[in-house]
């Protein structure tokens, strides 16, 4: 079968400690034709250094410099310059298995009518760590599926980010990533769903997100989080456009997020002495305190039913 280029996109930023093993999972990669961009977005530390010294290794690497507009704009960059037909994003602490592209291209070269590829993933605490077993069986989901899985309304994890998918160019390129906001990931893949009447989902884990527990423990809680709230709000407001039998669902996970909100706060800690803080916890008690029996319905796991609880009488 003939090898059809395709593009990776990798925006960088202050990751020197695990930049290596990202990389090298991508140059080991058993389909060779491929293009790796690393957009460089005005990281401070090693990084920009690394990824020139890589592009002089490999000619199949390709560095952009900007200066740091966030994750949305890396992409949006990085995809400006792409050639592939066929194109994924991978984030520069997480790695990948050697056959994962190959895998993944190989599903959405023989299947058409399929607008993109997604593999399942895991988290791990510790890089070097391969969890999968490589048994799988391709499913076929329709748009339907899709935004039921978006979604989540029959529970299951979070899978809202755009990583871990080889997606055809056609689509990708019609899909805008928000530029200075977290969590765009999530109005991505929604405009992504919407221009996509099937997909394929491998189930193996063969991305692993590294997923840093100190770092995650040690961060407070700070107004920029509130960035969920917007995006979901936009999510509400296209549904209402375009996909109406959805709007209830979107509903429901922008109350998830006033909850999900709610808790970092109360896990993460926050500066008391700020009186914007104590106003935001404020409002995202009120607000779940005013939708709890949207949220209480959703499909989650008790422990997370019983953390709602709590968070309204104690905290």
């Amino acid at each position: 079968m003939k090898e059809i280029k395709l593009s990776i996109i990798v925006p960088v930023y202050n990751v020197e400690q695990y930049l290596d093993e990202c990389i090298q999972s991508l140059l080991n990669q058993t389909l060779k034709n491929i293009e790796i961009i690393l957009v460089d977005d005005g990281s401070p530390d090693n990084s920009p250094q690394m990824c020139d010294e890589y592009a002089k290794q490999d000619s199949r690497i390709k560095v952009i410099h900007k200066v740091n507009r966030g994750l949305g704009y890396a992409r949006n960059s990085g995809l400006e310059i792409s050639q592939g037909e066929y194109v994924t994003f991978i984030d520069s602490d997480d790695y990948i298995e050697a056959d994962t592209i190959e895998l993944l291209h190989n599903q959405i070269v023989n299947n058409k009518d399929v607008g993109f590829v997604e593999c399942d993933f895991d988290y791990v605490s510790n890089h070097n760590i391969k969890l999968d077993s490589k048994n799988y069986n391709p499913i076929i989901f329709s748009k339907d599926e899709l935004f039921n899985r978006f979604f989540r309304v029959n529970g299951g994890k979070n899978i809202h980010s755009i990583c871990a998918k080889l997606i055809r160019r056609e689509l990708i390129t019609n899909v805008k990533f928000l530029e200075g906001k977290m969590n765009e990931d999530v109005l991505a893949l929604y405009d992504l769903i919407n221009l996509t009447n099937q997909s394929i989902y491998i189930n193996c884990s063969l991305y692993h997100y590294f997923q840093n527990r100190e770092g995650v423990t040690n961060k407070k809680f700070n107004i920029k989080q509130l960035d969920l709230l917007y995006i979901w709000q936009l999510v509400l407001n296209k549904t209402k456009e375009s996909n109406v039998k959805y709007v209830s669902c979107a509903e429901s996970n922008l109350n998830r997020s006033y909850f999900t909100l709610l808790a970092k706060m109360k896990v993460n800690g926050f500066d008391n002495k700020n009186i914007e803080m104590q106003k935001i916890k404020k409002f995202l008690k009120n607000k779940v305190k005013d939708n709890f029996f949207s949220i209480i319905k959703l499909k989650m796991g008790i422990k997370r039913k019983i953390a709602l609880i709590y968070l309204l009488i104690f905290y």
